[in-house]
């Protein structure tokens, strides 16, 4: 297998102390930072000259530089790539220029799987403002790259300083990955994480939020029920985490999710309190993003499925399979063409056999007149609309019917629930 190769390039603007410091004789900065990271590319980028001007521009010693960096390391390969600049101090004009020439670079050098490049920034040569141009062109994840400052000898043993600003930008998509999060949109918060993990060069920040973005799918196919992607997703992520005592915190509530996950694949269509409780807090997280209509179809799924795993435990029958198939005491109790049974024909079977109902008759009358107008919705039989209010109606009442049913149960403890992500985001992203 051919080894992947790892290019180092170096960009930097030209300046009058290229290659070498006129007042001192000292080596400018290019020549230094070079000596420093050996680059195998070095785009230079002086001041082209200008008609009638023959002062400012700074072509001559980019060449100089270049020849000085070729004596120093024969292999490297330098281009010069001259910038059009009627004033070096022009803001607009810098950004616009810098910015044209990073695509272009970065259209050439393409990584691939033999090789890829890592970035490297020289901010001291140049006008201020061309230094100023570079850090927002890193800032705003035109490119990946390290900064450099490279610091006058006469002060400084060691002159080559890495410039480590957390950029604005970075703790903007930490903001907004939060935010997306905390509203259980994981999507948006997964899609901000990979963008920070792939535009940071603070090692620790680009492994951590690489690691939160595998979060946020987990998150995403638990949100979506597809359990069984959640549970290997996680169970990676768990063995990855582990390897780091400083989340002792993370790794016990990874470990708590893991579990639970375990449980709910292993029910697979059956009902369970598990699974029906995780129903409920999707149903929560449905009405909390406004989407009130699904909200409304969990609730009735959940209801129903209350009522099919109280069956299954005290009659012994499968709710889920036909008419056909079930026990020949339950076709000899109803009369019915259907080819499966519904919860009116299973609460009729129930009460044959003196078989308590779990939900008190007041509870039954609020949710009688609930349906009456969920039925009215586009969520069941109508093409009404379904209000916020009528989301928060289902939340009660679904906390209500659970309670009927499993007194023990607590609601809102569970480890995919609001009051638990909550706690894990704040966990999460003050690692960032």
């Amino acid at each position: 297998m051919t080894e992947k190769k790892t290019f180092t390039v170096l960009l930097s603007a030209v300046g009058n102390r290229d290659p070498f410091a006129a007042e001192t004789g000292t080596e400018g900065s290019i020549v230094t930072l070079a000596r420093q990271l050996q680059p195998d590319i070095l785009f230079l980028f002086p001041t082209g000259a200008q008609p009638l001007d023959n002062i400012s521009h700074t072509e001559e010693n980019a060449e100089k530089t270049r020849v000085v960096i070729k004596e120093i390391f024969p292999k490297a390969e330098v281009f010069l790539r001259p910038l059009n600049l009627p004033d070096p101090t022009d803001h607009n004009r810098i950004l616009h220029l810098l910015e044209s020439e990073i695509a272009s670079l970065q259209n050439t050098l393409v990584p691939s799987r033999h090789k890829t490049y890592n970035y490297h920034i020289n901010l001291s040569s140049g006008t201020p403002q061309m230094q100023t141009c570079w850090l927002l062109l890193i800032n705003g994840g035109r490119i990946k790259a390290r900064a450099w400052q490279v610091r006058d000898p006469r002060w400084n043993t060691e002159r080559c300083l890495l410039v480590e600003t957390e950029f604005i930008e970075e703790q903007n998509k930490i903001s907004r990955a939060r935010r997306f999060f905390s509203a259980y949109l994981f999507k948006g918060a997964q899609d901000e994480l990979e963008l920070l993990a792939a535009g940071t060069y603070l090692p620790r920040r680009a492994y951590l939020a690489e690691i939160m973005a595998n979060f946020c799918q987990v998150y995403l196919f638990w949100d979506l029920f597809q359990h069984e992607m959640a549970l290997t997703l996680i169970r990676k992520i768990h063995d990855a985490m582990k390897r780091f005592p400083e989340f002792k915190e993370i790794n016990y509530r990874l470990a708590n999710q893991t579990d639970v996950l375990k449980q709910i694949v292993k029910s697979g269509a059956r009902e369970t309190e598990i699974n029906l409780l995780d129903l409920y807090h999707n149903a929560v997280r449905r009405k909390n993003n406004g989407q009130f209509v699904d909200c409304l179809t969990r609730f009735r799924r959940l209801h129903e499925g209350c009522y099919n795993l109280y069956f299954h435990q005290k009659l012994e029958v499968n709710t889920a399979e036909s008419l056909s198939k079930q026990p020949k005491w339950v076709r000899d109790s109803v009369r019915t063409q259907a080819l499966f049974l519904g919860l009116a024909d299973w609460r009729k079977i129930a009460d044959q056999k003196g078989l308590k109902d779990p939900v008190p008759y007041d509870l039954e009358t609020e949710i009688k007149k609930f349906n009456q107008q969920r039925n009215q919705s586009i969520a069941a039989h109508g093409m009404g609309s379904v209000t916020g209010e009528e989301a928060e109606s289902a939340i009660k009442l679904a906390r209500k019917i659970l309670a009927a049913f499993f007194p023990e149960m607590d609601l809102d403890n569970y480890c995919f629930g609001e009051k638990a992500l909550d706690e894990l985001s704040g966990f999460l992203f003050q690692a960032l």
